[in-house]
């Protein structure tokens, strides 16, 4: 059985991850179950609602 070398994408901005889809979940950064795989700048900063409002000195609220 081969493994699948294609990265996994952000479930916020979907960019592409550092981690390929069979990298075991206990091995990556920014995977939360139930969720999915989340880029380093999602899972560091808070997703894409932080990002933009962080640029604009704002904090997101939901």
């Amino acid at each position: 059985m081969e493994k699948d070398k294609s990265n996994d994408i952000c479930v916020s901005c979907g960019a592409r991850s550092h981690y390929s889809k069979s990298e075991p979940v206990g091995h990556r950064y920014g995977y939360v179950e139930g969720v999915g795989q989340f880029c380093f700048r999602c899972a560091y900063f808070g997703g894409v609602e932080n990002n933009v409002a962080n640029k604009k000195g704002e904090q997101y609220e939901d």
